[in-house]
């Protein structure tokens, strides 16, 4: 009967895998007249079910944080090698994190309240040309 209690309370600290901060965060680039991310899409991926792994930093040896699905929307805002820094809202059709379209006075690292890690290139489309490596 004590096992009850100690297990919920366990279940009640654990944060879930969107909630995790990533390794390596998400820059948010200070650059004239254009914002800090820009909109984006998870696309080629094939298959029902199919999802890009977020991850917590641009490898695919890094931990992963969650999932998105095909169609998803996101913010892409830096890239890194084959990788792109991406926000997106932890619930689809909030705007959370529309902020980072708009230009930054300063450059920092993302910590918010929406969701942050890494997708492989190959999975992103749709994204604003001037995000470089």
């Amino acid at each position: 009967m004590r096992a009850i209690p100690v297990l919920l309370a366990s279940a009640l600290t654990a944060a879930p895998a969107f909630a995790q901060a990533p390794r390596f965060p998400v820059p948010l680039n200070a650059t004239e007249g254009y914002g800090a991310c820009s909109t984006a899409r998870i696309m080629n991926i094939a298959g029902r079910g199919a999802y890009a792994s977020v991850r917590s930093g641009p490898s695919s040896r890094q931990r992963e944080l969650g999932r998105l699905p095909i169609g998803r929307d996101v913010y892409a805002c830096v890239r890194h090698g084959n990788w792109f820094g991406i926000l997106y809202e932890r619930r689809p059709g909030e705007r959370r994190c529309a902020r980072v379209l708009e230009p930054q006075r300063r450059t920092t690292n993302y910590r918010g309240p929406c969701g942050s890690g890494w997708v492989h290139y190959n999975y992103l489309g749709g994204y604003a040309d001037f995000i470089s490596p």
